[in-house]
């Protein structure tokens, strides 16, 4: 690796310089992410970084050669946190109210890593577990989830719901969101 000066000289020409800075940027986006206590393999951070390159869809170019580095779309697209939102639109739910405040139709929202799939899950009276469904985040990374305790046989008692997203071989949890399904 060259220094910034001997990157000047008449021994290196300008690609030189743009391999150099492009190297320090890189270095960098792995301690933005190690600060945000996010953990990368090497091949992860290579391949986020290629991925989310400024190129136009090509691979390589006779002006930014492998490409310009996007820090804030690597770091999103390499370290994937767990998805947060209002679980449940309310706390509690009757499966026979009529009225929208009580009754059983629920409404889950997931933001996280944008355009990847968000997954709610509820477990609830003796041990039943249930998958809701999974929506697609948009490029805004938020998705809702619209649901009816009723519809979805829940039984009386106390549900967990949580969000699960998956990517680049990541897997994160939401902390679960308690709701209290009466009859």
């Amino acid at each position: 690796v060259r220094s910034a000066r001997e990157s000047k000289s008449s021994t290196c020409r300008r690609p030189c310089a743009y391999r150099e800075s492009a190297a320090t940027l890189m270095r960098e986006v792995i301690a933005m992410a190690a600060a945000e206590g996010h953990e990368m393999p090497a091949d992860l951070v290579e391949d986020q970084i290629r991925k989310t390159a400024a190129m136009g869809g090509k691979l390589r170019t006779p002006t930014h050669g492998y490409g310009i580095v996007n820090a804030k779309n690597a770091l999103a697209a390499a370290s994937l946190a767990a998805p947060v939102g209002a679980l449940a639109n309310k706390q509690s739910a009757s499966l026979t109210a009529s009225t929208t405040a009580n009754g059983p139709a629920m409404s889950s929202t997931c933001r996280g890593l944008p355009d990847t799939a968000c997954t709610f899950k509820l477990g609830g009276p003796a041990g039943a577990n249930l998958t809701l469904g999974a929506v697609i985040l948009d490029e805004d990374g938020n998705g809702a989830l619209q649901w009816d305790a009723a519809e979805e046989g829940l039984a009386a008692g106390q549900w967990q719901i949580t969000a699960t997203q998956t990517a680049n071989g990541q897997t994160r949890t939401s902390p679960p969101y308690t709701i209290t399904i009466s009859p």
